[in-house]
């Protein structure tokens, strides 16, 4: 206890940062890489019971997820980012908290729209040969076979038609793209913990961060196993993801590093409003229009979403905030 009764609160958090560098990137490596272990029972599984238990479970996690990200990005994040600004003391009624919160909102949705764009005008210029020798590829129709055994399962349950089945030539193009968009996201959730300037707030950020990358990384290591991508490509990728968010949370390092005067404190106000713009776009625009969509679980997938968001309600509540 004596060893460290002397040590300043500065060094403390830069300690407790330097560990969660290293935390997030073994987590969301370890849950990157674990359905390598996964699928090989999985895909051999012809239970279709159990098939529906794992995809109900991942979707009652990503409404937990959700909630839990809403209610950071609203009740903590936003505010954090108005009082950063307001100690500025700007001379303009211009919100410039509530735009740097949009303009991030923004930025992801331009990336994935924009990339979405690209691989959707790609797939219609091919020419009907072009089609023809894409549909004739052993290894692709291998992939497309897989794919739509996995829709069968996680349609059935919902609709009674199954959803139309991405063109053959793009999906491993869909594997990678969905990705970069994700790797984005992780870049600016690592950046909103590595912003943060006292534990409370860290500890709630990579709470945060934590409930909803062990969901995803798992859910894209999964993914890319089936684009049928060389394995060492599908390892490369995912140790690439997982770097993303302790790449973010060193950014906001050096950032707050240099945070001593006004124009330095504006810069890093501004990013963490797109942070919680970005958390705001994974909640509204991936996490709750997917599972909600479907009609299974309904209720039981809202009632995950508030209890997730009341959870940040009841510790922001009880931090004093």
């Amino acid at each position: 206890m004596g060893l460290f009764e002397n040590v300043p609160e500065e060094s403390w958090i830069m300690m407790v940062k330097s560990g969660f560098v290293v935390g997030l990137f073994l987590l969301t490596l370890i849950f990157a890489l674990l359905p390598m272990i996964v699928v090989k029972g999985y895909r051999t599984e012809t239970d279709p019971d159990k098939r529906t238990q794992y995809s109900r479970l991942i979707g009652l996690l990503n409404c937990f997820a959700g909630g839990v990200f809403l209610g950071t990005a609203t009740l903590h994040l936003l505010p954090n980012v108005i009082d950063m600004l307001n100690e500025v003391k700007l001379e303009t009624k211009f919100p410039i908290a509530e735009f740097t919160v949009a303009f991030g909102f923004l930025v992801v949705m331009v990336v994935e729209q924009t990339a979405l764009a690209c691989k959707e005008q790609e797939v219609d210029t091919l020419n009907p040969i072009q089609r023809l020798n894409q549909r004739t590829l052993p290894v692709v129709d291998t992939e497309i076979r897989a794919l739509r055994a996995d829709e069968v399962f996680a349609t059935d349950s919902s609709s009674c038609l199954p959803e139309p089945v991405e063109p053959k030539p793009t999906s491993y193009l869909r594997s990678v793209l969905l990705l970069a968009v994700l790797s984005l996201h992780s870049l600016f959730e690592g950046l909103a913990i590595g912003l943060q300037t006292d534990i409370k707030s860290i500890l709630n950020i990579f709470a945060a961060v934590v409930i909803h990358k062990v969901i995803v990384a798992f859910s894209v290591g999964l993914n890319l196993l089936q684009s049928q991508l060389h394995m060492a490509s599908v390892v490369s990728l995912d140790v690439l993801f997982a770097l993303m968010s302790p790449s973010g949370l060193v950014l906001g390092l050096f950032v707050n590093r240099y945070q001593s005067n006004p124009r330095q404190q504006l810069f890093s106000g501004m990013l963490q409003g797109i942070a919680c713009g970005t958390f705001i776009y994974i909640t509204c625009f991936e996490v709750l229009p997917k599972e909600l969509s479907q009609g299974r679980d309904r209720l039981l997938k809202l009632l995950m979403l508030l209890i997730g968001f009341s959870a940040t309600v009841g510790i922001i509540f009880i931090d004093g905030r």
